[in-house]
């Protein structure tokens, strides 16, 4: 397998107009922030100011920020990419705060929105016979490994379960599993 360089992205070139944003990106690369983080915060001030031209960025108020969320709403944002927008505002505010040009934080008052979780994709039975076939069973390891996805799969474990089976928890006479699950609860698995 060939081994490939992460690929560090171009810098967000800042329009003239919004210079001041070039000592926040210095801030950024000083606070060691990943360069695709660093050029998704700088491209979301970017846009929050052209959305919002009444003010410039650094003298926003609460309402301001208010007025930008409902513009960005307006356009389509999903509610993660505003809850990244607001993330790049927080931090711009901090770096504000910190360099005394503000003693206000305008983005306080503000939370980000609701973001429902991925729900998680099943396996077609194909998938789930060659992932229990795929360990080689001629080696202790792949014995193992079979005998651990068997588990999972029959007895619908979580991962962390699994991890936490022991020998003594395993009553092969009767037949069952002694789990101990989230929030500590024990249960009996068939």
């Amino acid at each position: 397998m060939i081994n490939k360089k992460p690929r560090i992205p171009s810098p967000v070139q800042i329009p003239e107009h919004l210079s001041f944003l070039q000592g926040f990106r210095d801030y950024l690369v000083a606070q060691t922030v990943s360069p695709h983080t660093r050029n998704a915060y700088l491209s979301d001030l970017i846009q929050c100011s052209e959305l919002h031209k009444k003010n410039r960025l650094p003298d926003w108020t609460s309402d301001d920020i208010s007025d930008v969320l409902i513009e960005l709403t307006k356009v389509g944002k999903s509610p993660r990419s505003i809850a990244r927008c607001l993330s790049a505002l927080r931090q711009f505010y901090k770096f504000l705060r910190e360099q005394k040009l503000r003693s206000d934080n305008p983005v306080a008052t503000h939370h980000s929105p609701k973001i429902g979780r991925a729900l998680p994709k099943d396996l077609s039975e194909e998938d789930v016979e060659a992932l229990i076939q795929a360990p080689d069973i001629t080696t202790a390891l792949g014995l193992r490994d079979r005998a651990m996805f068997e588990v999972l799969y029959a007895c619908g474990l979580r991962v962390s379960e699994l991890l936490n089976l022991r020998l003594e928890l395993i009553n092969l006479k009767q037949g069952y599993l002694r789990i101990t699950g989230k929030g500590n609860k024990e249960r009996l698995v068939p």
